[in-house]
């Protein structure tokens, strides 16, 4: 009667034990860091992103820098960003993911990108 009761408790406590391990490797997954990076002039593809949402920044407060935002299936201007010391953040919710858009980046500068 005791081995079995032992056996039970200890069968239930891997149950436990288990179903809590799974759920947090599905929550880690689930919440990923944001990807930031520093860039400077050119035109960007991004492959990946894990969501919509770009704050951006302008390290070189003396170099303004200009962000123009197109969306690659219909071509159409998304946004155009002008930043200097005076406006040097802004927070870009896109409808598509960074990874369906063309980014260009115009100016000596550079800017800081996070995209979630």
């Amino acid at each position: 009667m005791i081995k079995r009761l032992s056996v039970a408790i200890i069968v239930i406590m891997f149950l436990i034990t288990s179903t809590t391990i799974a759920d947090a490797s599905v929550i880690s997954s689930k919440n990923q860091p944001p990807k930031a990076d520093i860039y400077k002039e050119g035109i960007y593809h991004f492959s990946q992103s894990s969501g919509n949402k770009l704050t951006l920044q302008l390290e070189t407060p003396n170099e303004p820098m200009i962000l123009i935002i197109i969306e690659n299936e219909s071509r159409a201007l998304k946004y155009y960003v002008e930043f200097t010391k005076d406006s040097p953040k802004i927070e870009i919710t896109l409808t598509k993911p960074i990874s369906e858009h063309t980014t260009a980046i115009l100016g000596k500068g550079e800017l800081a990108f996070t995209y979630e």
